[in-house]
C-alpha cells in the first residue's frame, strides 16, 4: 500500500546538508559550512507539473543567514508563536534568529558550550505564552524561560532568558525531549533513559536501560501527549510521566536513524531507506518501503515532511487520501482506513456514512477470519440490524430472509469446533440486542417493529440453544415476555424431542388446550417424562378461575385413572385454586366423583376457611347420606344392641364422629333446611344437635332422656345451651320428671318398653346443678310424696348457697354505708372554703383584675386565676 512518494526539492546543492526544520510551507536548511538557507517551498497546480512536466515543487530562496558560524549547524528549531528560529552549531553557540528574515535577535547564547538543545512553548494566560527551553552542556542540563505575547525579541521591550533550573547527569546527554506539562524532559544518554524534572528538588527517574545494539539514543514526541523512545529497533511509548502507555510495540526493519508521527503513520529513517508503519488494533505492522537514492542524514515534520542526504532534499508527499482509503480497504487495513475516512473532505453526514460502511466491511471480515467476538462486537457498536448479523449463520433464518441480506461477500461455511464458538458468540450477542430493543418498548405495545425484532431475536436464540446449549431452552421459553414465534418454535422443540420446553412455550404463549392434550397424550405412552398425571395436575392447578372450563374438561382423564390425585387440581394450597368458582367445582365433582365430595369440602373448608352455608349444609347431608348407607347392616338389630354413635368400626364411626363435631362446631350451616333431610328414626345424636341450633330444647332433651338415656349427654347439652337459654337445666328436669309424649315432639321412638319418669337423674341434676336450677320451680315440679332425704343434698346446698348470699349481702350493705359517711364528709369539709372576689381582685398568673371572667381557684394553695391563663398553663 502507497502512502507516500518521495518529491525532490533540492539536489545537487553546492552546500552540504547538516540540519532542518520546517513550518508551514517555508523549510531551513542548516549547512556544514555554517550557513542557514530559507526556503519558501511553492505547490503548483496539477495542470502545470502534469501537462509542462515540471517539478511539482517550486523551491525559492528567500533568506539567508550567511556565514553566522565558522562551524557546522548541527541542529535547528523553530517557535512559530515567538517568530523565532534556535540553531546550534557544534561550537556549542545557541544562535535565535527572527524567523520571519533570518535576521539575528538578542536573544541568542554564546558564552557557553552546549551541544543539544529543546524548546517547548505553554500557553499561560489569556494571549501570554511562554518558551521554555532545555539545553545540554556535558553532563548538566540548564533550563530557560522566556515569556511574552509572540514575536520576536528584537521588537518591542528587550527581553533575555532566564534561568528556572539546573540538574546534573551521570552521563552527556544524547537526546532531549519535553514532557506535555512543560515541567520535565525525557533524556537519552549512552546507556539508558532518564525521566528529569525541570527542579533540581526532585529525583530523576530512570526508565529503561537503552539496548544491546544502539549507539544513540532516539526520543520524539508523538501525538496523544506521549513520548515514543527507541531501544534497538523497537519503538516503544510513555506517558507524559515517563509509565508505559501503549502495550504494543513497533519493531523496525533496522535501527532507525531518526523517525517522525505524520497522522496516522510512524515514518522511521533507515539506512538507504524509509519505512512506513501503522498502528493498527494493537498490531503495529509495515505498510510501505521507500528507497532512498542517497544515504540520508535527517527528517523532519511540521506540516509538510521533509528527507535530506548531503546534497538533496526530498519531500515525503501523502498521496491523495481518497486514494489510500481505497487501496486501505482493498487491504483490509480497516483501522488505517478508519483514521483516513476522518481525514476526507465532505460534510459530516458523508463522513459518518464512509465509515460505518468501514466499520461493517471490518466486522465482516473479522467473522471471515473466525474472530466471532470482535466481529459482533464491532455490529453492535454500529447498530447493525441484527438480522444481518444472525444471516451471517447458516440455518438461523428461512432462505427468503436470508437470501435477502446482502454482506461484501458469501460468509463462510461453519462447520464442527468454529460452529460452536460462533454461535456461543451470537447467544451473547443476542442477549444484548434483546435487552436493548426491550428498553424501547412502551407499554402496552403489541404490534411494532420492535416486538417483530424481538420476535426474530428470540427465536433465533431458541435455535442457538438447541445447537450448544441445550440447558437454556427452559429458562427461554418460562420467560413471561418471550417472543418467540409460536409456529416455528414448536417445530423445532417437536423436531428436538422437547416436550417439556414445548408445554412450557404453550403455557407461557396462553395455548393452554395444546398444553394439556399433549399431556394427555404422553399420558397413554409405555414410557416418558410426561406420563404421570402429576403433570397434568401441576398445570391445571396454574391455570387460574379464568380457565375454569378448561380445568373441568381435562381433569376428567386424571379423575378416572385416580380420583385421590385429581382432587390435588381443585383443593391444593395454590393462590390460583383457591380462586376457582366451588360451587361449579363442586357440581362437577359430585358428578365425576362423587366419591371425593366429602374430601373436597373439607379441603376448602380447612385450607381456605369456606364459611358458604351451601357448602356446609352439603358437607352435612354428604356425611348424612354416607352414614345411612353404612348403617343399613345395624338396622336389623335392636336399638338397645347398637354401638353408641361414632363408636361404630370402621369407617361408620369415623364418619359418625366427624359429622357430630362439625354439627357442634360449624356455625355456618342452616338446620332448618337439613333437619327434614334426616330420618325420625334414626341418627338420634346428629337430630338432636340440629334440634339444638334451632333452640328448640324439648325434643332435643326428649333424645337425650328417653331415646339414648344419656344423662351425660344430655347434661353437656344443658351446659353448651345455657349461655342462651338460661332454663334449658329446669327444661331437662322437667323431662325427667313429667313423662313427654314423644309423638308431639315429632320423635319416633325406636324402644318397645313404656316411658317412666326418671326421679333418679333428676335428682341428681338438682345435686350437681342447684345453682342453676330456680328452687322455687323445682319444689313445685316435685311430686309431693317425694322424701325429704332424697333432697337432703339439694336443699342443704341451696340454703348454704342462700345463707352466703345474705352474708355477703350484709357486709356489703355495710361497705356501701361507710362509704357514703365518707363522701358526705369529704364534701362538707370542701364546702367548708370558699374565696371572696371583689373588684379588686387580681389574677396571680397574669396580675389582671379577674372582673366577670371566669376563674379557676385552687383550695391547696388559694391562688385564683383566670380559667384562660390556667387552661394555657395545663397545655404548657
Amino acid at each position: 500500500m502507497d502512502t507516500f512518494e518521495l518529491v525532490p526539492i533540492l539536489k545537487k546543492l553546492p552546500l552540504s546538508v547538516e540540519s532542518m526544520t520546517t513550518w508551514g510551507d517555508w523549510l531551513a536548511v542548516g549547512t556544514k559550512e555554517g550557513h542557514i538557507l530559507g526556503y519558501h517551498i511553492a505547490t503548483k497546480s496539477q495542470k502545470v507539473f502534469q501537462e509542462k512536466g515540471e517539478d511539482r515543487f517550486e523551491p525559492e530562496l528567500k533568506n539567508t543567514a550567511r556565514g553566522i558560524s565558522k562551524k557546522p549547524i548541527i541542529q535547528m528549531s523553530v517557535s512559530t508563536e515567538f517568530r523565532l528560529l534556535f540553531a546550534l552549531t557544534d561550537g556549542g553557540e545557541l544562535l535565535v534568529h527572527n524567523l520571519d528574515q533570518l535576521t539575528p535577535t538578542d536573544l541568542s547564547i554564546r558564552n557557553r558550550t552546549y551541544h543539544l538543545f529543546a524548546i517547548s512553548v505553554t500557553t499561560e494566560e489569556v494571549g501570554l505564552r511562554q518558551l521554555t527551553l532545555c539545553l545540554a552542556e556535558k553532563k548538566r542540563l540548564v533550563f530557560y524561560s522566556l515569556s511574552g505575547k509572540g514575536g520576536s525579541g528584537a521588537r518591542g521591550k528587550e527581553r533575555t532568558w532566564e534561568i528556572i533550573g539546573e540538574q546534573n547527569l551521570a552521563d552527556s546527554a544524547r537526546c532531549v525531549v519535553w514532557n506535555k506539562e512543560c515541567d520535565a524532559v525525557f533524556v537519552g544518554l549512552k546507556k539508558e533513559y532518564l525521566f528529569v524534572p525541570i527542579k533540581s528538588t526532585l529525583q530523576i527517574k530512570e526508565i529503561f536501560p537503552l539496548g544491546q545494539v544502539r549507539s544513540e539514543p532516539l526520543a520524539k514526541n508523538v501525538d496523544n501527549d506521549e513520548v515514543a523512545i527507541c531501544k534497538d529497533d523497537k519503538t516503544h511509548f510513555l506517558s507524559s510521566h515517563g509509565q508505559p502507555s501503549r502495550e504494543y510495540k513497533i519493531s523496525w526493519g533496522d535501527i532507525p536513524l531518526d523517525f517522525i508521527y505524520s497522522y496516522p503513520y510512524y515514518v522511521a529513517l533507515l539506512n538507504k531507506m524509509i519505512e512506513v508503519r501503522v498502528v493498527e488494533e494493537m498490531n503495529p505492522f509495515r505498510i510501505q518501503t521507500i528507497m532512498l537514492p542517497e544515504s540520508p542524514k535527517c527528517i523532519v515534520n511540521a506540516q509538510h515532511a521533509y528527507v535530506a542526504s548531503a546534497q538533496s532534499i526530498w519531500r515525503l508527499e501523502p498521496i491523495a487520501v481518497h486514494r489510500q482509503l481505497k487501496t486501505a480497504i482493498q487491504c483490509k487495513h480497516f483501522t488505517v482506513s478508519l483514521m483516513l475516512a476522518e481525514m476526507l473532505e465532505g460534510t459530516p453526514d458523508e463522513k459518518k456514512g464512509q465509515m460505518l460502511h468501514i466499520k461493517r466491511l471490518q466486522a465482516f471480515s473479522l467473522f471471515t477470519q473466525h474472530e466471532f467476538e470482535n466481529s459482533l462486537n464491532k455490529y453492535s457498536e454500529i447498530n447493525t440490524d441484527p438480522i444481518d448479523v444472525i444471516s451471517l449463520y447458516p440455518k438461523l433464518l428461512p432462505d427468503a430472509i436470508r437470501l435477502k441480506r446482502k454482506h461484501p461477500a458469501e460468509p463462510p461455511p461453519l462447520t464442527g469446533k468454529a460452529l460452536s464458538q460462533a454461535i456461543d458468540v451470537l447467544t451473547q450477542y443476542l442477549m444484548q440486542q434483546r435487552n436493548r430493543y426491550q428498553s424501547m418498548l412502551k407499554p402496552g405495545e403489541l404490534e411494532t417493529p420492535t416486538i417483530d425484532m424481538l420476535q426474530i431475536i428470540d427465536t433465533t436464540l431458541l435455535k442457538c440453544y438447541v445447537q450448544c446449549n441445550e440447558s437454556l431452552i427452559g429458562p427461554l421459553v418460562r420467560l413471561k415476555d418471550n417472543y418467540l414465534f409460536l409456529v416455528e418454535s414448536e417445530r423445532i422443540l417437536k423436531k428436538q424431542e422437547k416436550l417439556p420446553e414445548l408445554i412450557q412455550l404453550y403455557n407461557t404463549k396462553g395455548e393452554h388446550k395444546k398444553s394439556l392434550n399433549l399431556l394427555m397424550t404422553c399420558n397413554l405412552q409405555v414410557q416418558g417424562p410426561l406420563r404421570d398425571p402429576i403433570h397434568t395436575i401441576d398445570y391445571l392447578q396454574k391455570l387460574g378461575p379464568n380457565h375454569l372450563p378448561l380445568i373441568l374438561e381435562f381433569s376428567k382423564w386424571v379423575v378416572k385413572n385416580n380420583q385421590e390425585e385429581a382432587l390435588k387440581i381443585f383443593t391444593e394450597d395454590v393462590h390460583e385454586v383457591e380462586l376457582l368458582d366451588r360451587e361449579k367445582v363442586l357440581d362437577f365433582i359430585k358428578k365425576e366423583a362423587p366419591d371425593q365430595v366429602i374430601a373436597y369440602l373439607k379441603a376448602i373448608m380447612i385450607n381456605w376457611g369456606e364459611t358458604k352455608s351451601i357448602f356446609h349444609n352439603e358437607l352435612i347431608l354428604c356425611y348424612k347420606t354416607e352414614v345411612l348407607r353404612l348403617l343399613e347392616p345395624y338396622k336389623k338389630k335392636k336399638f338397645e344392641e347398637r354401638p353408641k354413635a361414632g363408636h361404630e368400626p370402621g369407617k361408620l364411626g369415623t364418619l359418625r364422629r366427624e359429622l357430630i363435631s362439625f354439627l357442634e362446631n360449624s356455625l355456618h350451616y342452616k338446620p332448618e333446611k337439613l333437619i327434614s333431610s334426616f330420618p325420625q328414626c334414626d341418627m338420634y345424636e346428629e337430630r338432636a344437635l340440629l334440634l339444638g341450633r334451632l333452640e328448640r330444647h324439648e325434643p332435643a332433651l326428649a333424645i337425650y332422656a328417653y331415646i339414648l338415656r344419656a344423662p351425660v349427654l344430655a347434661e353437656d347439652y344443658c351446659e353448651k345451651n345455657y349461655s342462651h337459654c338460661r332454663d334449658v337445666y329446669l327444661q331437662l328436669m322437667k323431662m325427667y320428671l313429667i313423662t313427654p309424649d314423644l309423638e308431639k315432639l315429632g320423635i319416633e321412638s325406636p324402644r318397645r318398653d313404656k316411658l317412666e319418669s326418671n326421679m333418679k337423674s333428676a335428682l341428681a341434676l338438682l345435686s350437681k346443678y342447684h345453682e342453676v336450677i330456680d328452687t322455687s320451680q323445682v319444689l313445685n315440679l316435685l311430686p309431693p310424696d317425694t322424701p325429704l332425704r332424697d333432697l337432703q343434698v339439694f336443699l342443704t346446698s341451696v340454703l348454704d348457697k342462700k345463707s352466703k348470699e345474705r352474708r355477703t349481702n350484709q357486709v356489703m350493705k355495710s361497705l356501701i354505708f361507710a362509704q357514703h359517711v365518707q363522701v358526705q364528709r369529704e364534701r362538707i369539709r370542701s364546702e367548708s372554703k370558699y374565696y371572696h372576689i371583689t373588684d379588686d381582685t387580681f389574677c396571680d398568673h397574669c396580675k389582671k383584675k379577674l372582673g366577670d371572667s371566669a376563674f379557676a381557684w385552687n383550695a391547696n394553695n388559694g391562688s385564683i386565676v383566670h380559667y384562660y391563663c390556667w387552661d394555657a398553663n395545663q397545655s404548657q
